[in-house]
């Protein structure tokens, strides 16, 4: 199982990610794959949040998130 997306942050052209049900603590890699319009990280371990506003398609259900970080706008 995956714990980090560090070795995705070059796919520049990343349009679609499916990453459930791993064990991955963080997004912030995929801040920088401005292309991608799709992210499933659901059930993961993902305490903290970056902003993905620009999505068409997020689903982080079931991590650890501390309500502190999250700020979305939809």
């Amino acid at each position: 199982s995956l714990t980090s997306l560090d070795c995705l942050k070059d796919l520049k052209n990343l349009i679609w990610l499916n990453v459930s049900g791993n064990q991955i603590k963080s997004l912030d890699s995929l801040r920088f794959n401005l292309e991608l319009q799709y992210l499933d990280a659901s059930d993961n371990l993902i305490s903290n949040f970056t902003d993905f506003s620009r999505l068409e398609y997020l689903n982080v259900k079931k991590n650890v998130f501390s309500l502190n970080f999250i700020n979305l706008k939809f």
